[in-house]
């Protein structure tokens, strides 16, 4: 028990850390959402930590997905998170866009947004002040922020 309660403080500081080093905007509500699911891993993991557990709780079925899987569903979260932020943001201008970012896996070992489709009416200002939200907040350049009419 004392072992799983090490664990999980021990999660707790380095999820509460990553968060307080990760710069505001998207990549903290990433890094929170990963540091979630790690805390709730580690939660999770008392049925090694008490052998009553294992003894009395069925095994979760669990189905056994690769490190290949894992990674797109992660991108998969990822991208539509994102699409979500870019259409709250048009909206808060009045504009109705239908949003499609694009993931790509850094040499660094962590999805990032490479690239933005964008499609609705939107004109000069409106697309200006949306295209520069995009660049500054999730670090798309222009010249890949692709706009559909």
């Amino acid at each position: 028990m004392r072992e799983w309660i090490l664990r999980l403080i021990g999660t707790a500081m380095i999820a509460s850390a990553a968060v307080r080093l990760t710069p505001d905007g998207v990549y903290r509500k990433v890094t929170r959402l990963v540091c979630s699911l790690a805390l709730i891993s580690a939660l999770l993991s008392i049925r090694e930590a008490i052998p009553l557990f294992k003894e009395t709780l069925p095994d979760p079925v669990i189905p056994a997905i690769s490190i290949e899987e894992a990674r797109n569903e992660t991108r998969f979260i990822i991208e539509k998170r994102l699409d979500e932020y870019i259409v709250e943001r048009a909206r808060a201008l009045g504009l109705d866009l239908t949003v499609s970012v694009t993931a790509r896996w850094s040499d660094e070992g962590y999805w990032y947004p490479y690239s933005v489709r964008l499609e609705g009416e939107a004109e000069g200002a409106d697309r200006l002040r949306i295209g520069e939200y995009i660049a500054g907040e999730l670090m798309i350049p222009k010249e890949r922020q692709e706009w559909i009419n």
